[in-house]
């Protein structure tokens, strides 16, 4: 069975850029992009994701917000927030509302890849 991974950023060519590296990185995933936090809540209602990335600062419903939403509704799917407003208050808040883990931009692939690989492994160490 593939993992499933949704991508949520509002930049559309952010979203699918990260999806196709997902996707070619060599694991065994299959990506969806959302450009909103709506609509990423409407996309997994439909179907559940295994991880979702998602980026902190978006129009109408930002990172932290869908984090909530997602812990409510969807508690065993992991989190990893992409931000590049890497304040204390939102490191504190995310960790409070139970993100997996936060990636600063611009990060190197090869940190996106481990904390996937290590949501993936239900976050066991490599």
């Amino acid at each position: 069975m593939s993992l499933q991974i949704l991508v949520v950023d509002d930049e559309p060519r952010v979203a699918e850029t990260i999806a196709l590296l997902l996707e070619r990185s060599g694991l065994m995933c299959e990506s969806r992009t959302a450009t909103s936090g709506q609509a990423a809540v409407e996309m997994l209602d439909s179907a559940a994701a295994d991880i979702v990335i998602a980026d902190y600062r978006m129009p109408e419903m930002d990172g932290l917000e869908l984090l909530a939403h997602i812990r409510e509704h969807h508690p065993e799917t992991r989190v990893i927030l992409l931000t590049a407003f890497g304040s204390p208050s939102v490191t504190m808040q995310a960790q409070q509302g139970g993100v997996f883990e936060i990636l600063r931009k611009p990060f190197e692939v090869h940190e996106l890849l481990a904390a996937v690989r290590k949501a993936a492994a239900g976050g066991a160490e490599e």
